[in-house]
C-alpha cells in the first residue's frame, strides 16, 4: 500500500508499506494514511514557503545594495572589484565575470579568458535570449565540457550590443548518482501477439553516474537577473549620453 505526499500539486515522496503475503487493509487504516499524508504535505509546504520568504528576503537586500552600487560608480567595470562577494552570493554561483566591450573581468571559479572569449562568441553566434541559463553547458556548447569542473552551470546576462556587454555567472559540476530499480535502457518485452507486453525482467537496483550538470538556477535567481539587466541597460543608456 502506497499513499503519496503531494506538495504544491507535485509528487514529494511516498507512505509506503508492504507485507510478505496478501493483505487486504482495512478502509479506517487506509483513511488514516491519507490524512497523515495531507497533514505531512501540508507542513512540507509551509516550511517551503517559509524558506523562500527568508531567502527571497535576503535577496532582495543585496540586490538593492548592488543597483545602489550600480547607479553611484564612476565606471561599470568597478561592479566586481566592489561587489563580487554580493553578486556570487545573490545568484549561489561559484564564480563570475563581466565583458565590457574588450574587456574581461573575473571574480571566483570561472573558465580561462581565452574560453570566456569563445563561450562570448557563441553566445553572440546563437542569439541566446537576452537571459539565458542552463545547468548543462556542454549539453548545448561543446566546448565547455573543457571546463565542466567550474562551469557546468551557465546564467548570462546580455545588456548590451554597442558596446557588447555581458554578464555571467557560473556553477560548478555536482556529479550525481541516480539509482534506478533496473536498467532503464533495457528494452520491454512484448508477447508474440505484440498487443501484451512485460516490464524487464530485473529490477535489481542499477546506477548511473549523470555529470556535467549544476544546481539548477530557480525562479528566484532569474527574476534578480531580469531586475538587473533592466539596471545595467538604463546605466549603459546613462553613459551614452553624456
Amino acid at each position: 500500500m502506497s499513499t503519496p505526499i503531494i506538495v504544491d500539486g507535485k509528487l514529494w515522496g511516498l507512505i509506503s508499506c508492504h507485507h510478505h503475503t496478501a493483505r487486504r487493509v482495512p478502509f479506517e487504516t487506509r483513511y488514516a494514511f491519507e490524512v497523515l499524508s495531507q497533514l505531512i504535505s501540508s507542513q512540507i509546504a509551509s516550511r517551503l514557503r517559509a524558506d523562500r520568504l527568508s531567502r527571497l528576503h535576503s535577496q532582495r537586500a543585496l540586490e538593492l545594495r548592488l543597483i545602489e552600487q550600480i547607479y553611484r560608480s564612476t565606471e561599470l567595470s568597478e561592479l566586481l572589484p566592489a561587489e563580487g562577494d554580493a553578486l556570487l552570493k545573490l545568484f549561489d554561483a561559484s564564480g563570475a565575470c563581466l565583458l565590457l566591450e574588450n574587456q574581461i573581468l573575473r571574480i571566483g571559479a570561472t573558465p580561462e579568458e581565452k574560453q570566456l572569449w569563445d563561450l562570448t562568441k557563441w553566445l553572440k553566434l546563437h542569439n541566446k535570449e537576452k537571459i539565458f541559463h542552463t545547468n548543462n553547458l556542454s549539453g548545448h556548447f561543446n566546448k565547455a565540457a573543457t571546463y565542466h569542473e567550474t562551469g557546468s552551470g551557465l546564467l548570462s546576462l546580455h545588456f548590451s550590443h554597442s558596446p557588447a556587454a555581458y554578464l555571467i555567472f557560473f556553477r560548478p559540476e555536482i556529479i550525481q548518482t541516480v539509482k534506478w530499480g533496473g536498467n532503464p535502457d533495457d528494452a520491454i518485452r512484448f508477447e508474440e501477439n505484440k498487443e501484451k507486453y512485460h516490464p524487464r525482467n530485473s529490477f535489481k537496483m542499477w546506477q548511473e553516474e549523470v555529470r556535467n550538470t549544476s544546481a539548477d538556477w530557480d525562479t528566484s535567481h532569474l527574476e534578480v537577473a531580469s531586475n538587473l539587466r533592466a539596471v545595467l541597460i538604463e546605466r549603459i543608456l546613462i553613459d551614452l549620453q553624456e
